[in-house]
């Protein structure tokens, strides 16, 4: 079985590809709310989904993140409602691929290669660094 910390290592992608996609799916529900109009849904969309698209780049989900930037490339072209849930539905579909792919088919043995040091690791690499 994996230790706690690689368990919190590989987690990380995990949650955050769940908040995008939670953000996501809010998103497309405020979109039949009638007092949202369709900028304050860019706004909102705007502070709530590219920073977690952001970290999951640099997680290496890539793709993810082009994905949110080109939507918001288009937002200008964006002339109702319907584009922008046509849109969104769209990066809700791809987050929900994604995280299937997280949580069923990512390779959880990989974690084997980074397993957490304890203070004595941490204490020989120190004494090997004449620290």
């Amino acid at each position: 079985m994996f230790d706690r910390g690689i368990v919190c290592y590989f987690g990380n992608l995990i949650i955050l590809n769940s908040i995008a996609y939670y953000n996501v799916l809010c998103l497309i529900r405020l979109i039949d709310e009638p007092s949202f109009t369709l900028e304050q849904l860019k706004i909102l969309f705007n502070e709530c989904v590219p920073l977690s698209a952001h970290f999951q780049a640099t997680c290496g989900l890539e793709k993810v993140h082009q994905f949110v930037l080109d939507i918001q490339a288009s937002f200008d072209s964006m002339e109702s409602k319907d584009d922008f849930k046509e849109v969104l539905e769209m990066l809700g579909i791809y987050t929900t691929i994604i995280h299937g792919w997280c949580e069923h088919y990512f390779p959880w043995y990989v974690g084997e290669l980074f397993p957490q040091r304890t203070k004595e690791d941490v204490q020989e690499m120190a004494r090997m660094w004449g620290l």
